[in-house]
């Protein structure tokens, strides 16, 4: 998938069925594609590879804030009826 000559449209859409054929969901396959195309446009990324760095850059981002999310609740902070959040005993 990334020894195409360049980033473009099929790249994206192979990687949409890559991720989507992982089981990432398309919720967070549409967040995760778009994250990358804008780190593609503010690293002016030229090469595929490039892509490939930048894509294993994002799902590292992603799954540590996922990480930090569940360790969240699971330490007590929850979102109080306010939306603000709040720690609870």
């Amino acid at each position: 998938m990334f020894s195409a000559a360049r980033i473009d449209d099929a790249l994206y859409e192979d990687l949409e069925a890559a991720l989507l054929m992982a089981d990432a969901g398309p919720s967070a396959t549409k967040h995760l594609l778009d994250d990358l195309k804008q780190r593609v446009r503010d690293h002016n990324a030229r090469e595929p590879a490039a892509v490939r760095a930048l894509l294993e850059d994002a799902l590292a981002d992603s799954a540590r804030a996922a990480g930090a999310a569940v360790g969240d609740r699971a330490h007590g902070l929850h979102r109080d009826d306010g939306g603000g959040c709040q720690w609870r005993r």
